[in-house]
């Protein structure tokens, strides 16, 4: 399990360092507005792909173990495909309203948003088919692969085309999700024909009611975490949400670490139906979680402001500002996402719900309170909130369940000797190889 942990973690670090290039080269050789197109691109094919996710993401790596592979893919693709019918109507209605629209859909990008989110979709049907099966290796190495042509691409087109706007990345964007995903079909689909396809949509609507609701999760998770983007660009421009875009980006290698975590945890959990295990497992993993992020903060906090400036350019003088702030949020971060994960895990995303949507009921307000008084960093204050409220009501759940004794809550001596342990056991395996 650990050499699990540490591959994906390394391999999701990786991926924020690289992402963290892009946004170096764009800060540098793009001006400030095409830096938050780029953003609020991302964003908008986020939100999108989520409707399409109701099938292809956490259900495929729910069900994956339990029921046969075509029995995954095709109700996974067909929902893709409704789902591009499904989020075109949605813009339809909100290009009714010019205001919202035009924060939302950056650059007249709609088209581009619809296509790039049904790719990263299909992507994501293999990711978790991948996950599902625990092939940690392939899972990574799909992630760097995406990852390395983005970049690849991004230079290319900024460098030698000379393609100095958000269209450089938006084209990198679509063609890195193309690689991916015929480098990931042809791991997964050769699968679908071991076996005669018959019934192939017998669990769809299982499929559908499970999703739907972790979806509605992650909806209002993103929301929590990144509404915050078209609210500064409707209120305050496109400059804050650079900065604040460039800022997400640096604190992101710290989530990046509870994530990785938590997808182990997660793929553990389906996999076993032992529940003192399984909360074990849980306990452990936010305690270790959280003090790699309070690390991680610190460490982040005495990099001198100079580095951050000769990284971006001279509009980032404030960078330390932004990390601050979302700080207090990150600490309560790994505590969030394990027990979402976990109560992904045994079915009960009741609770998952229930969480999120009182830090979005909490962050909305706060963020429209805080933004006329402290700028774009009240934003961020919001969402630390938010992410507090969240952490709360999930870790009180957890222990109504569970009844924890005090010394498994917090850092002892037990831990200490697991995460030995298990480092141990890693050399050994490693020396054998």
């Amino acid at each position: 399990m650990i050499k699990k942990i540490f591959n994906t973690a390394g391999t999701k670090i990786t991926y924020v360092l690289l992402n963290f290039l892009i946004t170096i080269i764009a800060a540098k050789f793009l001006l400030e507005d095409n830096l938050a197109i780029i953003y609020l691109f991302s964003f908008s094919v986020t939100i999108t792909q989520l409707i399409s996710d109701t099938v292809s993401g956490s259900p495929t790596t729910y069900f994956t173990p339990k029921i046969k592979p075509w029995q995954i893919y095709i109700p996974g693709i067909t929902w893709t495909f409704c789902s591009i019918i499904i989020n075109f109507s949605l813009f339809r209605i909100l290009s009714l309203f010019p205001r919202a629209y035009n924060a939302c859909v950056p650059g007249n990008l709609e088209k581009e948003i619809l296509i790039c989110a049904t790719l990263l979709s299909l992507c994501n049907l293999n990711y978790n088919f991948l996950l599902g099966q625990k092939k940690i290796k392939k899972y990574n190495l799909s992630f760097l692969i995406q990852i390395i042509s983005l970049i690849s691409l991004f230079a290319f087109f900024i460098f030698v085309l000379k393609i100095k706007n958000y269209y450089a990345y938006v084209f990198a964007f679509f063609l890195s999700y193309t690689i991916t995903l015929l480098l990931t079909s042809a791991w997964c689909l050769p699968q679908l024909f071991k076996n005669k396809i018959k019934k192939p949509y017998k669990y769809m609507q299982e499929m559908l009611m499970y999703g739907w609701k972790t979806q509605l999760t992650n909806l209002i998770f993103l929301g929590n975490k990144k509404i915050s983007l078209p609210i500064i660009n409707d209120k305050l421009g496109k400059g804050p949400v650079a900065f604040l875009g460039a800022g997400n980006q640096i604190i992101e290698g710290l989530r990046i670490i509870s994530q990785s975590i938590a997808l182990i945890q997660y793929s553990e959990i389906i996999n076993c139906n032992d529940s003192e295990k399984n909360k074990r497992i849980t306990l452990s993993f936010i305690k270790i979680a959280t003090v790699i992020t309070l690390f991680g903060i610190f460490v982040l906090m005495l990099i001198p402001t100079s580095i951050y400036v000769w990284l971006l350019n001279d509009n980032f003088i404030e960078i330390k500002s932004v990390i601050l702030s979302l700080s207090p949020g990150m600490l309560f971060f790994p505590t969030k996402v394990l027990l979402d994960h976990y109560f992904s895990g045994i079915n009960k995303l009741k609770y998952n719900i229930i969480g999120t949507s009182i830090g979005f009921v909490i962050v909305i307000p706060m963020i429209y309170f805080l933004i006329p008084i402290f700028g774009f960093i009240g934003a961020n204050l919001a969402v630390s909130f938010a992410s507090l409220a969240n952490a709360i009501f999930l870790f009180a759940i957890f222990y109504r369940m569970h009844k924890p004794k005090l010394i498994d809550i917090f850092p002892n001596k037990n831990d200490i000797s697991l995460i030995k342990k298990k480092i141990a056991d890693f050399k050994v395996k490693m020396k054998r190889k």
